[in-house]
């Protein structure tokens, strides 16, 4: 009973460690209405084709680097081309680990629509993103004011509107 007791400890306490918690930060989930969640790994999503976006946060500008988002929603088997009819009506909500959240229609994200860039960043000036910024940040460019670029980001989800 005691070995038990010492085993389950350990086991526990090795899930709480920084390292294992750490690990698990580094993926992104994607889910997506009718499908099992996807979680990419930190590996998965910088083996993606890297863009850039410079941006100015409240402490001052930078240039982020990551992959697009469309990239990433082309790796989890979304496709943002053709959107017209009922997928005008899909949005992409984008949640941060202290909850904040952030809805992007489609549309938006369609290169086919929109101009605007957005990436998933996970680096700025060639650094790793910052303290509670990382490890993914969404960085949508031409935006006037950062409200949506939302830090910490741990999962997407893709809806139909009701």
């Amino acid at each position: 009973m005691l070995r038990w007791f010492v085993t389950g400890l350990t086991v526990f306490s090795a899930l709480q460690s920084p390292l294992v918690a750490q690990s698990a930060n580094d993926s992104l989930v994607i889910r997506v209405e009718g499908r099992a969640p996807l979680v990419l790994r930190a590996a998965e999503l910088r083996a993606l084709p890297r863009d850039s976006i410079r941006g100015t946060m409240k402490h001052g500008e930078g240039l982020f680097r990551g992959p697009s988002v469309k990239d990433v929603f082309k790796l989890a088997g979304i496709a943002l081309d053709s959107i017209r009819g009922p997928k005008l009506a899909q949005y992409a909500l984008f949640e941060a680990s202290d909850g904040y959240r952030v809805v992007l229609g489609l549309s938006e994200l369609s290169e086919d629509i929109s101009a605007r860039r957005m990436l998933i960043a996970d680096e700025v000036d060639g650094k790793p993103l910052p303290g509670t910024a990382g490890p993914w940040q969404l960085i949508v460019a031409g935006d006037s004011h950062p409200t949506r670029w939302i830090h910490s980001l741990v999962s997407i989800s893709v809806r139909k509107a009701p």
